[in-house]
């Protein structure tokens, strides 16, 4: 078995992963919905608050467009997992604006 070992990433270079792995995961029926989501729970807090809403802005347009289209964006399983990580992102940018303005306060 392997060592575990940290490996320093660029924030530039995570944001280009979590993007495009968010938008190889969409419509996929896999373990990359899921993936993605953990990813963003693991990794979100690295990114910018515009890059978060990007990501959701994203995968919140292809669930409209599946919905008015009367499909799921992947299976159901699949489509709920992207409901849950839209509601994951908000709780990270939610987290990141309580920080700035208790920054603000404090200063």
């Amino acid at each position: 078995m392997r060592a575990r070992r940290e490996v320093k990433v660029m924030p530039e270079d995570l944001w280009f992963m979590l993007i495009s792995h968010t938008r190889y995961a969409m419509g996929r029926m896999s373990s990359a919905v899921w993936g993605t989501q953990q990813l963003i729970r693991n990794y979100g807090r690295y990114l910018q608050e515009q890059q978060l809403r990007q990501i959701h802005r994203e995968i919140s347009d292809e669930l409209d467009a599946h919905e008015r289209a009367g499909k799921t964006l992947g299976m159901d399983c699949d489509h709920a997992t992207w409901k849950e990580t839209m509601r994951v992102l908000e709780q990270i940018i939610e987290h990141q604006q309580r920080a700035v303005d208790d920054k603000k306060t404090s200063d």
